[in-house]
């Protein structure tokens, strides 16, 4: 995929020389946009619309997500259980996944995804919203995770853990749904302002 959505170097060039205020970023951006092959072939578009990924998120940046969402998790569901009734690992696990599917995920364009973003972009396609789909999902992989493990340890009955699958599986299923839509642009949420406030601040991160 890389090959097929990089900038040659004179375009690099010249995006990475661009000052930081939001004309230049704009107009950067639209150059950018011109300099890409108006006709690209079906197999890239296919390429790009069906690939497994298109962010680069960090793992590191994943688990620690996760840990921050499951332990506030953990804490609410331990401030409001009722009076002399133990909560068990099932019920944190439910709630986790619960919180998972309701956090407000907030993504930025990496300098590496910059590229990206640029030509997703010229086909109707927002990838701010891809990535934020795409990091959900991967914070219900760990949460697959620890449904095995919680099983494993016995802390938790076979059953129980397929009712947790099962659910993780549903939420899995939506967001799937959820990014081929966006893929073949059939909801674009995000204004293009947003995208253009972040690769200005890619744009800052890269010249610092």
């Amino acid at each position: 995929m890389t090959s097929s959505i990089s900038l040659n170097l004179n375009q690099k060039m010249q995006w990475q020389n661009a000052q930081s205020t939001p004309n230049n970023v704009i107009n950067t951006f639209a150059f950018a946009l011109e300099s890409i092959d108006k006709t690209p072939s079906a197999n890239a578009i296919n390429e790009l619309r069906f690939g497994n990924r298109i962010s680069n998120i960090d793992p590191i940046e994943i688990k620690a997500l996760y840990s921050q969402i499951k332990t506030a998790a953990d804490a609410q569901l331990d401030v409001f259980k009722a009076p002399n009734k133990d909560i068990q690992p099932f019920d944190y696990l439910q709630n986790n996944i619960d919180a998972i599917a309701d956090y407000p995920i907030e993504v930025n364009i990496e300098p590496d995804e910059i590229n990206t973003a640029i030509l997703y972009n010229s086909l109707g396609i927002n990838f701010l919203d891809v990535k934020r789909i795409e990091m959900r999902m991967d914070l219900f992989e760990l949460a697959k995770d620890d449904v095995k493990n919680n099983e494993k340890a016995g802390l938790i009955r076979k059953d129980q853990a397929d009712a947790l699958n099962e659910k993780i599986q549903g939420h899995m299923d939506l967001l799937l749904d959820q990014k081929q839509a966006l893929l073949e642009r059939k909801s674009i949420t995000d204004s293009e302002e947003v995208l253009f406030q972040q690769l200005r601040l890619s744009q800052d991160r890269t010249n610092t």
